[in-house]
């Protein structure tokens, strides 16, 4: 009885098929669309080519720490100008990130460059060389990347 049925199932099978064996049409023959260029990657636009996996992850945390600063530097601004009821100027904003770790720091040594602009919605600060070379940027308290030309026409408006 078993052989019977499993003879039985075997040629419902082989009758019904998988349907492999189609013929081949136009659609499948033709050559797919050319793949899109990749967009360059924003994130991590300062990636050394054959620097070496570490170099690459040092300068990843690097970015990652000047971003955080940044981040940090537009709340305390954004914080001097509810209270302040204008945009503050670099000696106030210096005076208000005293309390902050590495900002101070990096005020005086020219890392971070405060553009003392006084329009709310402008270039607040930015990475030093990011007018060159594209880097960071604090627009209307809000921290980026930016290419360098995008950095320059924002310096042009201050």
């Amino acid at each position: 009885m078993r052989s019977l049925f499993a003879l039985g199932l075997i040629a419902v099978l082989v009758t019904v098929g998988c349907k492999k064996s189609q013929p081949i049409t136009a659609a499948t023959t033709s050559t797919p669309p050319p793949a899109a260029p990749a967009a360059p990657n924003p994130g991590n636009t300062n990636y050394q080519a054959g620097g070496g996996a570490v170099q690459n992850v040092r300068q990843a945390g690097r970015r990652t720490v000047a971003l955080n600063d940044l981040h940090n530097l537009g709340l305390a601004i954004k914080q001097v100008e509810t209270l302040d009821g204008r945009m503050p100027d670099k000696a106030r904003i210096i005076e208000e990130v005293k309390t902050y770790p590495n900002i101070p720091a990096a005020i005086n040594e020219g890392v971070i460059i405060l553009t003392g602009t006084m329009n709310s919605g402008g270039l607040w600060a930015y990475e030093v060389d990011a007018n060159r070379v594209g880097g960071l940027v604090l627009v209307g308290g809000v921290a980026r990347r930016a290419e360098a030309t995008e950095v320059q026409q924002l310096l042009a408006q201050q």
